[in-house]
């Protein structure tokens, strides 16, 4: 039984040993550089320009719940029935919506504002990049049926 235990504790041992040196030969990738003071001066420069461009703006990872629900109710349909939609949040650094920013720009009926209202509460966001930093930025969603 000695030579088993044996056996085992060298190939445990072998194992260890290439696992160490392969672990050892291919070095992390490194992150972009973040400038001196961290993200901080990026992040008040953004904020002092809320036009300006970002390198990647906010984006939902997945519009799950949907915003507009069907069947849309008959009483909701313009008579054309073309329904249009558009709303603003901002989305912090962590991804999520900040539902105290939510604003209406267009829509043909409550009943789309409040489906996005709903929906987009539980939405999570890739947060906005600038220059390697996380930053606060307004998304806009649009629907329309045109």
């Amino acid at each position: 039984m000695s030579h088993v235990r044996f056996a085992r504790a060298a190939a445990l041992t072998a194992a260890a040993f290439v696992a160490g040196a392969c672990a050892g030969s291919t070095p992390a990738p490194t992150p972009a550089a973040a400038p001196s003071d961290g993200c901080a001066s990026i992040r008040a420069e953004v904020a002092a320009a809320p036009s300006a461009g970002v390198d990647q703006p906010a984006a939902p990872i997945a519009m799950k719940p949907a915003p507009v629900r069907v069947p849309v109710p008959r009483s909701v349909l313009r008579v054309d029935q073309t329904p249009e939609l558009e709303v603003n949040v901002v989305v912090d650094t962590l991804g999520r919506p900040d539902m105290k920013t939510f604003t209406v720009v267009k829509s043909t009926h409550r009943w789309y504002a409040d489906g996005a209202r709903t929906a987009i509460t539980k939405w999570t966001f890739t947060p906005a990049m600038h220059r390697g930093c996380k930053v606060v930025r307004p998304y806009t969603f649009k629907f329309t049926s045109r």
